[in-house]
């Protein structure tokens, strides 16, 4: 047996030397097929499935979540709330709570530098299982300091892992002591959230209603995810009944517990998971279109090289050669051909996959553990090998199923010759075309909802607007610093040259803002008349430096003050859907029970995300209420990026060595918000692209097809009088009612794939006329490609030299 598979395999060798070009374009249609399915798969795998790099057995590791008023179930934790299930879950190892909420200027060695700051409980690292890339991972005192680790990125800037051990850090007016360092690539817990340093926590709140703690938890062995769901559901409802006041009530039932979940642990925060989950489920959608456009293009060159070598095959047949055994031979030349390119996509995946997130998230990508895993591999090459062999099958009966005499007279011009696997033939090309057309119509829809969702919501206003996202000092319960501090920044900035206007927020456009939860004065007393909105905390200059006008009412002016009767303004959205056509003078009520006058209407913008409608939104004035972390927003008369260098010293030298961790544009900053809907425009595109060049090649083969199996006829034609044109139509339209299906096929198909675009992108408008006829073009073109050098050897046929192929 061994020897008759060596036998097959090296006349499989010999048969793909002989038609290198065909085994050419065989192995790069499935290495491009497979590779970006492995690719992308692999990037949705580390992005979703993989902890962080270090963490052992990431598997084991979920994240907990206590609900929200709002009826969210992915809420934050109170301390109290995290101590009573500690010490109640069986189900876990350890637990442990974080705060990584902290920006602020870290000093080593008396450099100075802006960094993300956890405060963890003690067993953050054990949950995680990680060993230390230097000193160790606890965080008891040092020498009556308190204990921090670093990462490995930031050891490196002091002088190495080994040399950061035992220096002083100081955050503000404490000291502590480094103690450990991070293995190299970990981070922190979540992309976007970059950690460089672990303190323990500072303040732990008695307080059930204080919550602003993440949790994680490591599943004992053994032990299911549902297992621990029940068990802290079985937690939340007996604190729920000891702590009614803070552990009950939602918007929707005022006596709902307040209930714990588990979900299994992810590299990204709970609302951009959902949104990776579907924009995942898109672009693998998209990926297996183009290996299924992989797949059928390889059957297609199977076919062509299958009836190319009838006459071969008819020979080996006559000369005592079974069916069976001919089949076998085709079959095993296809399954090794279509391994081969498994292979190749392999390695097209594996530097695919590297550059994917480095487009859209080039810091965060660095983190992320791209190595395909075991199964992404095995599911690469067990596709490949299954391609080979489910589209070896047909070309193999094809190929097999002539009867030797007619094979061996070569008649090139007889009926049988002409149609046998031309049918098949067209339905593998009016497939590719289907599928590329599908692809090319979602990409245009992807492409235009993003600019017609940028261009409805924010337009001109952000051009020219720079941002400095500042921490301002006192956020530890001071706020008399931090207002002092950004008031004078107020003054002084717009005096830097260049500088046109500026102003505060504390949340930008796209940006996942703070959220409040309101009653509208008059109506039902009852909870289920409580509304949660977006809110926004800005200065006056905020709505001039974005060139907002009020629709109705009045903007905040600093006769607002903290003295003064409280006042929001609130968008269209709000306004219409809860007052009608007048807002002003009505009042709302906040969840502190503060009565709030509404002063002001103004148009309605997104403060989360394109893949939601616009959300209602309150503006409060910031004398009244006061936040310290939040955005300087500047107006510039030139390039702001031109201006980062003096808008960073002179904002600094206003504020007093402020923290700074980042200036940037608005226009970047709401395109990084983009980055999964850019990304997911690029790879659709991408797949689009790639297989419409497949497409080009299955048509190409068709026209080919045709010239070689109808040479009699083109020269009898040619020798009767015909002239070129004739002779082009007669070739073109062998290609063009497969064209035609595919792309009403793949019409109909996009109108489908269209639902999912409108769940992705707010406001995504349906495929037109203009889409389909871009389509249609750019698929009449790939006809008029394909058609060159078929056309050129069809034109040429001499009728003395087709006349003496009988």
């Amino acid at each position: 047996m061994d020897s008759l598979i060596h036998a097959n395999l090296r006349h499989a060798l010999r048969a793909v030397t002989r038609a290198k070009g065909t085994a050419a374009v065989l192995l790069t249609s499935l290495a491009l097929g497979t590779g970006a399915n492995a690719a992308v798969f692999g990037v949705l795998d580390a992005l979703l499935l993989r902890g962080p790099a270090g963490v052992e057995n990431p598997r084991r590791l979920a994240n907990l979540y206590t609900s929200e008023f709002s009826g969210s179930p992915y809420g934050a934790w109170s301390y109290p709330d995290y101590e009573s299930a500690r010490g109640s879950a069986s189900v876990f190892t350890s637990m442990a709570a974080i705060d990584d909420g902290t920006v602020d200027n870290v000093r080593i060695d008396e450099a100075g530098r802006a960094a993300r700051i956890a405060q963890v409980t003690d067993d953050f690292f054990a949950a995680l299982g990680m060993t230390p890339h230097a000193g160790r991972l606890t965080l008891q005192p040092d020498r009556e300091r308190p204990a921090a680790i670093v990462s490995a990125q930031l050891a490196e800037e002091v002088g190495g892992s080994a040399g950061a051990l035992g220096k002083a850090l100081a955050i503000g007016d404490t000291t502590y002591s480094i103690v450990g360092v991070t293995p190299p690539r970990f981070r922190g817990l979540q992309v976007g959230r970059e950690c460089d340093v672990w303190i323990p926590i500072a303040s732990r709140s008695r307080s059930r209603g204080d919550r602003r703690f993440a949790v994680i938890a490591r599943l004992r062995s053994g032990v299911t995810i549902d297992r621990a769901a029940t068990e802290l559901r079985r937690i939340s409802d007996r604190l729920a009944g000891e702590h009614a006041r803070t552990n009950r009530g939602s918007i929707h039932d005022p006596n709902a517990p307040r209930l714990m979940s588990i979900e299994r642990f992810s590299n990204l925060d709970r609302g951009a998971s959902a949104q990776t989950t579907l924009v995942g489920f898109v672009v693998a959608g998209a990926s297996t279109l183009l290996l299924a456009a992989a797949c059928f293009n390889v059957g297609g060159l199977l076919l062509s090289s299958s009836l190319a070598r009838a006459r071969e095959l008819a020979i080996k047949m006559a000369l005592g050669a079974t069916r069976a055994t001919l089949m076998r031979q085709l079959l095993i030349e296809a399954i090794a051909l279509s391994l081969a390119g498994g292979a190749l996509g392999l390695l097209f995946a594996v530097w695919t996959a590297e550059i994917i997130p480095a487009l859209f998230m080039t810091e965060e990508a660095a983190r992320l553990d791209l190595r395909l895993s075991a199964r992404t591999i095995a599911l690469t090459i067990g596709v490949a090998g299954a391609a080979g062999a489910a589209f070896g099958i047909a070309p193999a009966l094809y190929g097999t199923a002539s009867p030797a005499v007619t094979a061996l007279r070569a008649d090139a011009g007889g009926v049988g010759e002409r149609e046998r696997g031309s049918r098949l033939r067209r339905l593998i090309v009016t497939s590719q075309i289907a599928f590329s057309t599908m692809l090319l119509l979602v990409t245009g829809l992807l492409i235009a909802s993003l600019g017609r969702a940028l261009e409805g919501d924010l337009g001109a206003t952000i051009k020219q607007i720079a941002v400095l996202s500042i921490d301002l000092p006192g956020q530890f319960g001071d706020p008399t610093r931090g207002i002092a501090v950004r008031t004078k920044l107020l003054q002084d900035v717009p005096k830097i040259g260049g500088v046109v206007r500026a102003g505060w927020s504390s949340t930008l456009p796209l940006g996942r803002g703070n959220r409040g939860v309101f009653e509208i004065e008059g109506s039902a007393a009852d909870v289920r008349d409580k509304q949660e909105f977006d809110v926004a905390v800005v200065t006056p200059e905020y709505f001039d430096v974005l060139a907002m006008q009020p629709i109705e009412g009045r903007l905040f002016d600093y006769g607002d003050s903290a003295l003064a009767t409280p006042v929001i303004v609130v968008d269209e959205l709000l306004a219409r859907r809860h007052f009608g056509e007048h807002a002003i003078g009505s009042v709302m009520i906040d969840a502190r029970g503060t009565r709030l006058e509404i002063v002001g209407v103004v148009p309605s913008g997104r403060y989360r995300t394109l893949q939601q409608p616009p959300q209602p939104t309150v503006y409060y004035p910031a004398m009244q209420e006061y936040l310290w972390r939040g955005h300087l927003i500047v107006r510039t008369s030139t390039d702001p990026a031109l201006m980062f260098d003096v808008l960073r010293t002179g904002t600094s030298k206003a504020g007093g060595s402020l923290s700074i961790p980042r200036i940037t544009t608005l226009e970047t900053r709401i395109s990084e918000s983009l980055a999964l809907d850019r990304l997911t425009v690029t790879l659709v595109g991408a797949c689009g692209v790639i297989a419409l060049a497949m497409s080009t090649l299955g048509v190409y083969g068709i026209m080919n097809d045709a010239v070689r199996r109808r040479t009699r006829e083109i020269g009898v034609r040619a020798a009767l009088g015909a002239g070129p044109f004739q002779i082009a139509r007669l070739i073109v339209l062998e290609a063009a009612y497969p064209a035609a299906g595919g792309l009403a096929i793949g019409a109909l198909g996009a109108l489908a794939a269209a639902r999912v675009g409108r769940l992705l992108l707010h406001g995504a408008p349906p495929i037109d006329l203009t889409a389909l006829a871009a389509t249609a073009g750019a698929l009449f073109a790939v006809i008029i490609v394909a058609a060159i050098v078929p056309l050129q050897r069809a034109l040429r046929v001499h009728p003395s030299i087709a006349l003496r192929a009988e």
